[in-house]
């Protein structure tokens, strides 16, 4: 598998510079697709122990005006958060958007049978990073982020809305 989308990769959002507070508006461009994770080392399927995958979910989207920048590793050019540029939002956990969306993905999914759609804008927000006891030294912080709906889109949900938990 290419990507969630076929063979059109699109470069992933990387937080791994972003400090505690940033944000970025990003355009919801399509539906999202459940997808397996991957092992950061191995580049194999990362499992649990019990062998099941882990999975993400992922979406396209735009980075908007209003985002802020931050700098990426030498060599992660391509990761460069930049106005205009076409992204995949990952999420490790796909419960993950409508647990922080909370109230108002209730309500979108009541009201439109989903939670987001294409076109609806998104503000995420890395509220914290910690630790976990007993990390590596030098390993990454955990991310925790907030996720705001700041514009629905006026659209009727179609075959491939976005989360659609049909397209297994």
């Amino acid at each position: 598998m290419s990507d969630a989308w076929g063979d059109d990769k699109l470069p992933g959002i990387s937080w791994k510079l972003a400090k505690k507070g940033q944000k970025l508006r990003v355009r919801v461009e399509g539906p999202a697709k459940e997808v397996n994770r991957k092992d950061f080392d191995t580049g194999e399927i990362a499992r649990y122990d019990d062998g099941n995958p882990k999975k993400a979910l992922v979406f396209p989207c735009t980075i908007l005006e209003g985002s802020d920048m931050w700098p990426v590793d030498e060599g992660d050019e391509e990761l460069a958060q930049e106005i205009g540029a076409e992204r995949a939002y990952f999420l490790n956990k796909p419960s993950q958007p409508l647990a922080e969306l909370g109230p108002i993905a209730r309500r979108l999914r009541k009201e439109r049978g989903w939670a987001l759609d294409k076109g609806d804008i998104l503000e995420v927000e890395l509220v914290d990073l910690k630790r976990k006891e007993g990390a590596k030294k030098g390993s990454a912080p955990q991310k925790f982020f907030s996720f705001n709906l700041v514009h629905e889109a006026s659209t009727q949900p179609t075959e491939d809305d976005a989360f659609d938990d049909d397209d297994e």
